[in-house]
């Protein structure tokens, strides 16, 4: 009885089965090479072979040169396998994933050899160059295994081009490795894989944002082909003007997956909420005793982007809505201090595809005390936030009209930004303001520190709001920092650290008064205490 040509093949090489299986579906090369990379046994939870099904329809497209349908954005906590996923086993499977037969609206140019990615150019990087190096190291290492060149010898990299930074083999494919900040020069790519590009200790910093968003926006001008190239953005969220948020802004076909730690958040695609397993995305690494952990360790800012996917904590943070009285007004007296946050002042910053806002937050303490030379008790009302968009001038102008309305006993303190430039400006605008009180300085050190102090008045219920329109918008932004804008929170912040002081220093000169002076005394900016 003779035996089939390709039934003898397979039992010499029973291999070529699995390498086949391989070549058809991401998930089982993911199966297959796991144990060469990784040394834990895999907890192959529902989401794993879901993210492979999305890659592959992203790659499909790219190996049939087919223009792209989307860029693709996953959301996904720290500790799920993302970036084993993604960033190093997903370009060593497409060099040999091979487009299945029968895939629609493709006719291939030999009928009988359907094309395979083998060609394939990936950009990849992260917010270092340490993480993106490893990362291409690791995906290297699978590459250049013998089971990886037992099962694809089509597969051979190049010596004169195999590096921890750049590989590529003998049939034109390519890994190129970047980072952060780092120029990409003289690459093209078929396919670009970002993995976390924003350090999660960074996060807060408006500078670190800004040079990822820079780059995210950079790093795009690097296509084989606009209408072809995808984007693969896989990270966890940590600001609201992170470049998730950049991307669904700035590009207009976006297939956003957010997969959040348990189902107390939104979900997306909503379906996707079935899968979860009592409420939990992946219930034996990251289950509730492991959350609760991380909350504790991360804090609410940290744990709603990481853990939530959503860079608000849905439970407050430095300021709750609940620790603000609302009262019809503020008691006489006292000290009155307007803090401002000038939009010309700063660098442009987008939140949501808006400019930032001049803010101004009008406030007054009532019945403060000295002890051992430190400001003690006290009231602080917040009595009004002024909030607009507009030009130099018209700023200018509103800052000018508003201490016209305030009156000359209002201080009015305004942020000088660093430099001969913003020493200039707030020479012009103090200027501007002649008859007023005005005071500025030059903000430094991190905004949560700066805003700290005021937190622990504000829960201690020692700041209260007087009624007005602007209580709700004032009350949206401030329960979100250090999240979204900031505009009304610097000013806010600005103006309790310069009551702070004016009220110490008024006090420290009224108790050093001659003795036998009785009655009022006048403190050097007019203000009145008994």
């Amino acid at each position: 009885m003779s035996i089939n040509p390709i039934n003898h093949i397979l039992l010499q090489q029973p291999h070529l089965i699995q390498a086949e299986a391989c070549r058809r579906s991401f998930f089982t090369f993911v199966q297959e090479f796991w144990s060469t990379i990784v040394t834990e046994e895999p907890v192959y939870n529902w989401h794993i072979p879901f993210l492979c099904e999305e890659l592959e329809k992203v790659l499909w497209r790219v190996i049939a040169r087919q223009p792209k349908a989307y860029d693709l954005i996953i959301n996904i906590p720290p500790g799920t396998t993302k970036t084993t996923i993604a960033s190093i086993m997903f370009p060593a499977w497409a060099w040999i994933a091979r487009l299945p037969r029968g895939y629609p609206d493709y006719t291939p140019p030999h009928p009988a050899k359907w094309p395979s990615g083998v060609d394939l150019r990936f950009i990849a990087g992260s917010y270092a160059e340490k993480i993106s190096n490893e990362n291409s190291s690791k995906s290297r290492d699978i590459i250049t295994s013998d089971k990886y060149l037992t099962f694809f010898p089509e597969v051979n990299l190049r010596s004169d081009k195999n590096a921890k930074s750049y590989f590529a083999n003998t049939s034109h494919g390519s890994r190129f490795t970047t980072s952060v900040g780092s120029a990409v020069t003289g690459q093209h790519a078929h396919a670009i894989i970002i993995d976390d590009p924003v350090d999660p200790q960074k996060a807060m910093s408006d500078a670190d944002r800004f040079t990822a968003n820079e780059w995210m926006g950079n790093i795009m001008t690097r296509s084989v082909r606009k209408d072809l190239t995808p984007l693969i953005l896989i990270m966890q969220r940590l600001h609201e003007d992170d470049p998730t948020q950049t991307v669904l802004t700035n590009h207009k076909n976006v297939r956003h997956i957010r997969l959040p730690s348990d189902d107390g958040w939104e979900i997306s695609p909503p379906e996707l909420q079935e899968r979860y397993v009592d409420g939990l995305l992946d219930p034996i690494r990251v289950h509730y005793g492991v959350l609760q952990d991380q909350e504790r360790i991360l804090g609410p800012y940290g744990y709603a982007g990481q853990f939530g996917q959503d860079p608000r904590p849905r439970e407050g943070g430095m300021f709750q809505r609940e620790w603000f009285e609302i009262v019809d007004e503020a008691p006489p007296g006292g000290i009155v201090v307007r803090g401002w946050d000038l939009a010309a002042s700063k660098k442009k910053q987008i939140v949501g595809g808006k400019q930032a806002a001049t803010s101004g937050v009008k406030m007054k303490i009532v019945d403060p005390k000295l002890f051992d030379g430190k400001l003690v008790g006290g009231t602080i009302y917040i009595m009004d936030d002024i909030n607009l968009f507009g030009s130099a001038d018209t700023v200018r102008r509103t800052i000018r009209a508003t201490a016209e309305k305030d009156g000359k006993r209002c201080i009015q303190d305004v942020p000088q930004d660093p430099g001969q430039a913003g020493k200039s400006q707030v020479q012009d605008l103090v200027a501007f303001l002649h008859g007023f009180i005005v005071r500025y300085s030059v903000e430094s050190g991190d905004k949560i520190v700066r805003a700290d102090p005021f937190s622990a008045q504000c829960e201690a219920g020692n700041v209260k709001l007087v009624r007005g329109e602007w209580n709700n918008p004032w009350l949206e932004e401030m329960t979100i920092f250090p999240n979204g804008r900031k505009d009304r929170s610097d000013a806010t912040v600005r103006a309790y650290n310069r009551i702070i002081k004016t009220a110490q220093s008024q006090l420290a000169f009224r108790l050093g008064k001659p003795r036998g002076v009785p009655g009022l005394y006048k403190d050097p900016i007019g203000s009145a205490y008994q």
